[in-house]
């Protein structure tokens, strides 16, 4: 059990009373044996296991300033969107892998380069496609296609030379084709039915605050935090698996708070839990070692008379005892003991 109050040696205390307090302290350190950590040797070696698990990176924010996992993490929510992800995958990276495998990888053979600008770009070739506009027989963008496609040969005699298609097909059917197998035709899982929408979607669910991360990338950055956090948090490490929070938390309250410390000067150093323990461990030492100390308060015992002998010479408490034997007892008229 543990004590309420800080246990002190004083110097009129007994040898007895010495043997007490420093068991005392030494039930309130605890047993290292009970550590749930790798190393637990000692508290010391414990304690840097953690360090090395969390990492020494410290965390900043776009301002400059140092801040803790749990801000860090919030920040990066804020960033995140807290949206749900209209994706069949439930997390971001495989949902970025999932757009891309609808999108495609193939390269983009309009002007622009990247696939907004690109599908810009072909809204104002094509023009606005409406079922009342188009001109065509059809009206559907399909049939109207496959109207286009009997003419096809026709439209690509009589394009302007600064109109020219710059797919790899010649025809406008067969350009459209072509586009259609680049850009893939899964269907989009946003709540916007058109890819510039549902690029804007996500866009906006993703957030454009800056990273405070070395890495420029959301993926990059997330892989950046993962370093530094580490994999070792998990049940076996008195942590909770998958919540920094909560592990957090808990390695709080396994360590401590500093400001429980002893306030009567007993610890000299208090700014951590190392440097509390090792100025504890300096007064231990001092007590344990230093005999003249203990010499100028109590006596040397071989300062002893040479009367004493035998185990009277082994230590004060023995010397003491054969002193009381020594001395005569004295008895008042009605028998009762004066001494």
């Amino acid at each position: 059990m543990a004590t309420n109050t800080p246990t002190q040696t004083l110097i009129t205390d007994t040898f007895s009373q010495l043997v007490d307090d420093v068991n005392t302290i030494s039930l309130d350190l605890g047993a290292t044996g009970n550590l749930t950590t790798n190393q637990d040797s000692d508290v010391v070696g414990a304690i840097n296991e953690l360090h090395d698990s969390i990492g020494t990176g410290g965390l900043t924010s776009r301002a400059g300033a140092s801040i803790t996992f749990t801000t860090a993490i919030t920040t990066l929510q804020d960033s995140v969107g807290v949206g749900g992800l209209n994706t069949l995958a439930a997390t971001i990276v495989p949902a970025i892998n999932e757009l891309h495998d609808s999108l495609g990888d193939a390269t983009l053979t309009t002007s622009a380069g990247a696939v907004k600008e690109a599908v810009n770009e072909l809204d104002a070739e094509l023009g606005t496609i409406t079922a009342g506009a188009m001109g065509t027989t059809a009206s559907t963008v399909s049939g109207a296609i496959a109207e286009l496609d009997s003419d096809r040969d026709r439209l690509v005699t009589f394009v302007e030379p600064t109109q020219a298609l710059t797919t790899t097909a010649t025809t406008l059917a067969d350009a459209v084709n072509e586009l259609d197998a680049e850009i893939g035709s899964a269907t989009l899982t946003t709540t916007a039915s058109t890819l510039v929408g549902a690029i804007n979607e996500h866009d906006t669910e993703i957030g454009s605050a800056s990273l405070a991360t070395s890495a420029t990338t959301l993926r990059g950055a997330i892989n950046e935090l993962h370093t530094e956090v580490g994999d070792a948090i998990g049940s076996g490490n008195n942590t909770t698996t998958g919540n920094i929070g909560q592990s957090l938390n808990l390695l709080d309250s396994a360590v401590g708070n500093l400001s429980t410390f002893n306030t009567d000067g007993s610890i000299a150093d208090r700014t951590t839990l190392v440097t509390a323990i090792n100025s504890v461990a300096t007064d231990l030492f001092q007590l344990d070692s230093d005999n003249s100390l203990i010499d100028s308060r109590v006596g040397s015992l071989s300062n002893l008379d040479s009367d004493f002998v035998g185990s009277e010479r082994n230590s004060v408490i023995n010397a003491l005892n054969a002193l009381r034997a020594d001395i005569a007892l004295i008895y008042d008229e009605n028998g009762t003991q004066l001494n």
